[in-house]
């Protein structure tokens, strides 16, 4: 393996590493978010320019965005932004049809209804949460009935 492949392979080491950095930090925002991190951060890193058309010598165009944009404005590197926002678009198309049809198998061809369980459970966890909640509401009535003030805080 020459060099040119071998700084790729460990540039995309690299950029897959930040991408699942990205994927861990917005998984707390949901799984969409999170996706939509990775894909865009995948995108943004790994979509190659041409630095000689001849020889095929690739590089990240992100540098080219950057150095260019930098050095010649913002005209210069319009065609390259544009070549990233597709492959962008590209991956967010991709991961939602991904997304999709994994929701549509994991949840079979009928649809997902929740079992009947899982509905009484739900039903019983809120009627002991309104029965709950209303002995707090007249708990703090019946702690002082002489409406004195208590010199420390109890519960």
């Amino acid at each position: 393996m020459d060099g040119y492949g071998l700084a790729w392979m460990i540039y995309g080491v690299g950029a897959v590493g930040c991408a699942v950095a990205a994927f861990l930090l917005f998984r707390r925002f949901g799984r969409e978010w999170a996706i939509f991190f990775f894909v865009s951060v995948l995108a943004l890193l790994l979509t190659p320019y041409a630095v000689d058309a001849e020889q095929m010598l690739m590089a990240p165009a992100i540098f080219f965005i950057v150095l260019e944009g930098f050095a010649e404005g913002l005209e210069a590197v319009m065609p390259i932004i544009m070549v990233v926002s597709g492959v962008w678009l590209a991956g967010l198309v991709i991961s939602l049809l991904v997304q999709l049809a994994a929701r549509r198998f994991s949840r079979g061809a009928t649809g997902y209804t929740a079992p009947a369980s899982h509905q009484r459970e739900t039903s019983k966890r809120e009627t002991v949460y309104r029965e709950t909640r209303q002995e707090e509401d007249h708990a703090d009535e019946d702690d002082l009935p002489d409406h004195t003030i208590p010199l420390r805080a109890e519960r």
